[in-house]
């Protein structure tokens, strides 16, 4: 069940926020955001047993400056009205809560009693505040507390399965997500949407929009496949195109973000809550590979991991697309690569990957970096030339790989200020940039031939989606999805 929430200033604007939702089952009404007093709730047009009124002071993270007597005052003035529900903290002097809520049920409503946490709370810590609400005389519960990492999820996992009356437990902040996306896994019976961007009641919270894009709420049996890695993977243009493409295949699935530095217990929770694979970014690619309980002989090589699948016996295997995915994108701009000579920029587990995938299609690979130490380990481990970064201008290659960050967030930025190194050389940037980079263009100007991250990016996903679903699809249908979706992928 969803809550649709806002946090509108006037009753003007709560009033469209709820006709622009006439399906949605209840709306939360937040009156102490509003810079206005709201009359009675029969000027919102709507039947008010699906209303859910809160007014939360500033001590829970709320809006209200007035004094607690006036706060409780405005609250009971609306109970006439029997809302559904009303919402009324935990934090509230006891004998004043126990006669709101003895109020409450008299007229048939509801009480939602809350917790909102400033800071992540353990799992004693958590499981000793749900007791406190239990006993509070409400109908439900609701703890909202931050979450900085996808792992400090756990807890609420404890809590929801072992919760005595209905539940709501949200994550505020980006790597909250699941508990909003994920909320019947968790253990919520409901959650909260905002209506629209702009009108979020807390930082990370989902709009309808988004909860729509991943194709949310998701059901029992919905296949849950993960982006998993740093804040990154917020922006990615895979969350549109993955669940547009499941979406157009007709497939019970969805693809969600899921930011974490902690992989061991991040993977812990996600297997609990069901899922089925997970694509691994920045900076957990190397990470993960110790964690895996199956693992293919690419990435076991390359000891770099960029797919994740749950196996029929609930195992991690491990796999890696990236360096083939690199090879086929390269093949398909120029043809056969064997004998061909590469220079990589860059050292991380993107270099070690393609370096993988170049060195087993014959390519002669030099690997040029800034950090000595990386570079030498990086090269010895393919049996490969190395060089420092600003070597390039003295590396003879016919390709060149560039696998640095630069040019992600500033499509001007480029590693090579010379254009004349260039001339007739094939270039992969692996940056997925809203804009073409540099490095492509001054590529393309220099009678180069220029491939994009996205057409890696195609490439390793086609590979990726064949593990998880032993199906075959083309590099040009994941391509469609992702022209279609663009970069407006932000959350």
């Amino acid at each position: 069940m969803l809550c649709v929430t806002g946090a509108e200033r006037t009753v003007d604007a709560l009033k469209e926020r709820v006709a622009r939702h006439p399906q949605v089952e209840l709306f939360e009404i937040r009156l102490d955001l509003l810079e206005e007093r709201l009359p009675a709730l029969f000027v919102l047009d709507v039947d008010p047993r699906r209303l859910i009124v809160a007014c939360h002071p500033e001590r829970e993270g709320g809006g209200y400056r007035g004094s607690e007597d006036d706060r409780l005052r405005y609250l009971d003035g609306l109970l006439e009205e029997r809302p559904g529900w009303i919402d009324i903290e935990l934090s509230c002097e006891e004998s004043r809560r126990d006669r709101l809520v003895e109020a409450a049920h008299r007229l048939g409503v509801k009480v939602m009693v809350s917790r909102h946490e400033s800071e992540a709370a353990s799992s004693f810590q958590a499981r000793a505040i749900v007791a406190l609400l239990s006993a509070a005389g409400g109908d439900a519960i609701k703890l909202s507390m931050p979450v900085s990492d996808a792992a400090e999820m756990d807890p609420f996992m404890q809590i929801g399965r072992r919760a005595m009356l209905p539940m709501i437990l949200l994550g505020q902040g980006s790597a909250g997500f699941l508990s909003q996306a994920l909320y019947g896994r968790i253990g919520s019976f409901m959650t909260y949407v905002a209506s629209r961007a702009g009108d979020e009641t807390y930082v990370g919270q989902l709009t309808m929009e988004y909860f729509k894009l991943f194709r949310l709420p998701a059901g029992k049996d919905t296949s849950l496949f993960v982006l998993l890695g740093g804040p990154q993977v917020l922006t990615s243009p895979g969350l549109r195109a993955y669940n547009r493409l499941f979406a157009s295949r007709g497939m019970d699935a969805c693809y969600l973000p899921v930011i974490t530095r902690k992989p061991a217990e991040t993977l812990y929770l996600l297997k609990a809550l069901g899922f089925k694979g997970a694509c691994v970014t920045m900076p957990l690619k190397q990470q993960v590979v110790p964690m895996m309980d199956v693992l293919g002989k690419k990435a076991s090589t390359a000891a770099v991991v960029n797919t994740i699948t749950m196996d029929a016996k609930g195992r991690y295997c491990g796999s890696l697309t990236e360096g083939r995915g690199a090879v086929m994108a390269l093949q398909k701009a120029v043809g056969s690569l064997s004998g061909k000579r590469a220079v990589i920029l860059g050292t991380g587990a993107t270099a070690a990957s393609i370096a993988h995938g170049l060195v087993a299609a014959g390519v002669l690979v030099t690997v040029l970096g800034r950090d000595r130490t990386r570079t030498e380990m990086l090269a010895k481990r393919f049996g490969v030339g190395r060089g420092h970064m600003n070597d390039l201008h003295s590396v003879p290659f016919d390709v060149l790989v560039q696998t640095t960050p630069v040019g992600t967030t500033d499509s001007d930025a480029t590693l090579v200020e010379y254009r004349r190194l260039l001339v007739g050389k094939v270039v992969l940037d692996v940056a997925l940039s809203k804009q073409e980079t540099r490095l492509l263009c001054d590529t393309r100007e220099a009678g180069g031939t220029a491939v994009s991250g996205e057409t890696l990016w195609a490439e390793q996903s086609r590979l990726q989606i064949e593990r998880w679903f032993s199906l075959n699809l083309s590099a040009e249908e994941i391509e469609v999805q992702l022209s279609e979706t663009g970069y407006d992928s932000s959350i």
